[in-house]
């Protein structure tokens, strides 16, 4: 880099018949500007790998989770929800037409310096559209389908349209667990957006608006905007959680 900025660099070889990494390039380009997801530099081959060189980012959310002991306070997970700092990433990228697939902790990473209170979301190498670019119209849904992504935090819906017998017991647990279960001892808006997502049709727009305001009131009592890892020590290791001057991990969390 010219301005001797650090970067990521992802690599893949060359011989592989997979497009993952050259279709990550595409959306980063395609996303260019947008908040929240990083920047695409360069994208080629070198030697005898593909390469794509993007920002430098944080810690992810699930390396910070466990510097906080495993456990976020509620303003936290509020701030991530009623500012839409995760909501707003994959809103971003529904109106592209786009659908991520491997949602996680691992795949929503900090900023560094000046953004380090910025979420960002990486790892597109799996998305793909769910918008016809010729008909326009919604991809249909199709039974019989190949699992993609992590197994354990696929949807329901995602196991149910799948024949592969060696999850069953991953599929049995998430459909026998309801969102009374999950969300006890929470706030009734938890339950109720967590029923809402699981209520929608599969060629069904989330109302983002509906989701804001639900944490929006939960927000509004606590009235305290606190990062759990900008204050406080990590009750597993003693040490400060991540703050504004957290340094980028490797990027081997790519």
């Amino acid at each position: 880099m010219l301005n001797h900025e650090d970067v990521a660099i992802k690599l893949e070889a060359g011989n592989t018949s997979s497009t993952h990494l050259w279709r990550e390039a595409q959306i980063y380009e395609r996303l260019g500007g947008c908040i929240g997801f990083p920047k695409l530099y360069w994208y080629g081959s070198h030697e005898d790998d593909n390469v794509m060189v993007i920002d430098l980012l944080g810690a992810s959310l699930e390396q910070v989770l466990n510097l906080c002991g495993l456990k976020f306070s509620l303003k936290t997970v509020l701030m991530l929800l009623n500012q839409m700092e995760s909501i707003s990433r994959i809103q971003t990228l529904h109106s592209y037409y786009l659908i991520h697939r491997d949602l996680k902790p691992e795949n929503f990473l900090l900023g560094v310096n000046g953004s380090a209170g910025i979420l960002h979301l990486i790892d597109l190498g799996l998305s793909t559209k769910n918008i016809h670019s010729i008909t326009g119209e919604h991809i249909p849904y199709k039974d019989g389908q190949k699992l993609v992504g992590t197994i354990h935090y696929l949807s329901c819906n995602a196991h149910m349209g799948s024949k592969e017998k060696k999850y069953r017991h991953i599929k049995k647990k998430k459909l026998h667990t309801m969102p009374a279960a999950l969300c006890h001892g929470l706030f009734k808006e938890f339950h109720d957006f967590l029923l809402y997502t699981c209520l929608l049709a599969y060629d069904q727009d989330p109302d983002y608006h509906y989701i804001h305001n639900l944490f929006c009131v939960v927000f509004k009592m606590l009235l305290h905007k606190d990062w759990s890892w900008l204050h406080g020590k990590s009750k597993k290791t003693g040490q400060w959680c991540l703050g504004t001057n957290v340094q980028p991990v490797s990027t081997a969390f790519f």
